[in-house]
């Protein structure tokens, strides 16, 4: 009987605390939303399937009176499949990757279909000249030159061109993060509560399948072999191959050093300054992404 009363309360608590935080993130930190489903995928582990997902329910049908329906829709219809295939898969007992991967997969297949199903693609590609015009008309009332217009409205209309184009590395990368955040946040808070489940490692141990190289090279290859074949699309998938590898070996990368910062007993309160300047100075990305490379080669930190 107090089993059930606690359980019951737990349920309350989960559904109240993760309806102010949906509000919250809905109305002012939006990325942190990528965040939601975690405390949903702890309780389907510690109290059933059942219990986690129906919470999330009840906490989606709560956001429909503080945000709106069609908010709360999405969110549920995002993340839900994350929370169920997630508790299925820590209960198969699957590697950590496979885990990680899967769940990617998941929230990418549902982010897709809901974009699709949400928004008329054809018209965002269209409105895209109208957003110009507009910002070029509140330019133009800010006393700028007609040459000053020009080169902003062509940088924009430049970024656009490049965020279109890049947009399926991007959500690949985007569920990558969103995997890797959740999963290893969930493992790290089980552990508190005196629950092991396969997990990744501390991120100064992440390293990347030892394939990885060989997967590059083929990649590459196999779309320059295709390169007439494809024609317009060649460089589109080259763009999208080059985003997608490098973001991977630039977290290695960043790993490598994170793990030499620590090696070599390098102040905390430094190393964070170090790592702050580093994320913001785009300088420094080539230098990462080759050192993230090099060390899936030869592996650095097995060699130390």
């Amino acid at each position: 009987m107090n089993q059930d009363k606690n359980g019951y309360n737990s349920w309350i608590k989960l559904v109240l605390m993760m309806s102010i935080f949906g509000y919250v993130t809905v109305n002012f930190a939006t990325f942190a939303l990528l965040l939601f489903p975690v405390w949903f995928m702890m309780d389907s582990i510690n109290h059933g399937i059942f219990h986690g997902s129906s919470a999330m329910v009840a906490t989606c049908a709560l956001l429909m009176y503080t945000t709106s329906s069609q908010v709360a829709i999405f969110i549920l219809l995002l993340f839900l499949p994350v929370v169920i295939i997630f508790h299925y898969l820590v209960h198969a007992q699957k590697s950590y990757r496979t885990t990680l991967v899967v769940l990617a997969l998941v929230f990418m297949l549902s982010f897709l279909s809901l974009f699709a199903s949400t928004f008329d693609i054809g018209s965002i590609m269209l409105s895209k000249p109208d957003t110009l015009n507009e910002i070029g008309s509140s330019l133009m009332s800010e006393e700028m030159t007609r040459l000053e217009i020009k080169q902003i409205n062509d940088s924009l209309n430049n970024s656009w061109n490049t965020i279109i184009t890049i947009f399926p590395s991007l959500i690949i990368i985007v569920s990558l993060v969103f995997a890797y955040m959740n999963y290893t946040i969930v493992g790290r808070f089980l552990i508190s509560y005196g629950v092991l489940i396969s997990q990744p490692p501390f991120f100064y141990k992440f390293k990347l399948p030892s394939s990885i190289v060989m997967g590059t090279i083929i990649s590459f290859l196999s779309i320059s072999i295709l390169k007439n074949q494809l024609e317009e699309l060649y460089g589109v998938i080259m763009l999208n191959l080059a985003v997608l590898f490098g973001f991977l070996y630039l977290v290695q990368g960043f790993s490598v050093l994170n793990y030499a910062t620590i090696r070599i007993g390098v102040n905390s309160v430094v190393r964070v300054l170090l790592y702050i300047v580093v994320l913001t100075m785009v300088s420094f990305y080539p230098i990462l992404v080759s050192i993230g490379f090099v060390d899936s080669v030869f592996n650095f930190r097995k060699v130390s």
